[in-house]
């Protein structure tokens, strides 16, 4: 399976709501919006109860208040991993071989494809690894960013929140005893894409900038293929009829974050323990990493089997009470359909996926390619 290095570099970066920090990047966010992206652009704008965080290219970036923005000191590297990968198990794979050498990652899905995260710092490590399973073009490994990157041993922010604990996206220490659990999501969320970006604006604007009720998932990423919205079930109403396709809903695991400081190999083995057993199952699994988490996506009717298989491999998980659970049964999960009438996987162009009767123990996943 072929890996392309996108040639941008790009620099995480987390919005406070205090203090109307978020309304003074608004003009930035609402160019990146309005007006034609380019080719080379990656812009993803993720808002939850918790955080703004924003993942920037460095011309989009340049469009930005900085002193009103907490930024990563490191830049970044998306790997694409391909079209349709989820399905077959590509971000777990890719995840495994990055995590047996503790190299951070952070993994995103759009609607039509997955990108992996990576350190600049980390990149000629990562890529030496990734080429024992994938094909990759050596010819893009120069660094995209003008700034020299050094291997972080510590905190990766800097600016307004740049010492608060709750503010890290950084690569990590290389060693983690920090113990993963994962939660299950309040409400069901929808991943699709503007069909009609002009008759969608106004109601984008609306969700980037006046949240609507807790539980809030929403995320806007402008990327080489195209546009890809995340939003709740519900918020998928609130857009005039046909401005957006029809797509799938999505039940979220959530990675509980512990230590906020520490989202770097911690994260990468987060997002390697709950993906590798459930591409071995067949499952199609999507991505949404933040500064501060994770969320995995798995189709709403597959939940109960989804949990079931996690447990099975000993993949510890709390309601979103943060209650252990310990059988699908304690977990009151329910069946769930299409936002707008969509079918199979993402939206509908794939065929269905497979869910086995009988959660298998954890397999290596060579067989996979």
């Amino acid at each position: 399976m072929p890996l392309s290095l996108l040639p941008v570099a790009i620099t995480a970066a987390r919005v406070s709501r205090e203090n109307g920090k978020v309304f003074k990047c608004a003009q930035s966010i609402m160019f990146l919006l309005l007006f034609p992206r380019k080719a080379d652009r990656f812009f993803c704008f993720t808002e939850t109860d918790n955080e703004i965080s924003l993942l920037l290219d460095e011309s989009s970036l340049s469009l930005f208040p900085k002193k009103h923005m907490t930024l990563s000191k490191h830049k970044y590297r998306a790997v694409s991993v391909g079209i349709g990968s989820s399905v077959q198990g590509g971000v777990a794979l890719v995840s495994s071989l990055l995590n047996a050498l503790s190299i951070p990652m952070q993994a995103i899905s759009t609607f039509d494809n997955d990108y992996v995260l990576i350190p600049e710092s980390f990149l000629p490590q990562a890529i030496q690894v990734l080429q024992k399973k994938f094909s990759i073009d050596s010819d893009d490994l120069a660094p995209a960013s003008t700034i020299i990157d050094t291997p972080a041993t510590g905190g990766d922010l800097q600016g307004d929140d740049a010492n608060d604990s709750s503010s890290g996206v950084s690569p990590a220490p290389e060693e983690s005893t920090i113990a993963n659990s994962f939660s299950l999501f309040r409400r069901k969320i929808t991943l699709t894409r503007p069909k009609d970006i002009t008759a969608a604006t106004s109601t984008l604007l609306r969700m980037m900038f006046f949240p609507q009720k807790p539980g809030w998932l929403f995320s806007y990423l402008d990327v080489a293929e195209g546009v890809s919205v995340v939003l709740t079930q519900d918020s998928y109403d609130m857009f005039p009829r046909g401005s957006l396709f029809d797509a799938n809903v999505w039940s979220v695991v959530q990675w509980v974050n512990k230590s906020a400081k520490i989202t770097g190999p911690s994260e990468t083995q987060a997002i390697c323990e709950i993906s590798i057993p459930l591409s071995i199952e067949g499952f199609d699994v999507l991505f949404l990493s933040s500064c501060n988490t994770t969320f995995t996506m798995v189709k709403a009717g597959k939940l109960y089997s989804a949990v079931a298989t996690l447990l099975y491999n000993r993949v510890h998980i709390v309601d979103s009470d943060m209650h252990e659970i310990e059988s699908p049964y304690c977990a009151r999960l329910e069946d769930g359909g299409t936002a707008g009438g969509g079918s199979d996987l993402r939206h509908g162009d794939h065929a269905a996926a497979r869910d086995g009767p009988e959660p298998y123990p954890l397999m290596m996943l060579g067989h996979l390619f």
